[in-house]
């Protein structure tokens, strides 16, 4: 299996609503099976990064929530800040912190 790593910074006045948006997420993403997501925030508070594997590709892309991150993403980033990665996993053991 495989996983992305998606950094990026967002506009210091979006790190908020951006924060609220992924938030969303974890709780849709939670409910659902074949989906590992993880988001983190550093500690400067406008740097987030998200690391995603599926068992079945295209899940994470149907979650209402994700819609709406996604809708409004382009403005709340600091263009050119976003970079992805794939990764393979080699394992996963993550419990969920919030």
């Amino acid at each position: 299996m495989s996983a992305m790593i998606i950094q990026y910074r967002t506009r210091p006045e979006a790190a908020a609503e951006n924060r609220r948006l992924v938030e969303a997420v974890l709780r849709d993403a939670a409910r659902e099976e074949g989906i590992q997501y993880a988001a983190f925030q550093h500690e400067d508070g406008v740097t987030f990064v998200h690391v995603v594997a599926e068992n079945a590709g295209g899940k994470l892309d149907r979650l209402p929530a994700f819609a709406e991150f996604r809708r409004g993403l382009e403005p709340r980033t600091e263009p050119g800040s976003r970079t992805a990665t794939r990764v393979d996993v080699l394992g996963l053991a993550v419990r969920s912190v919030a």
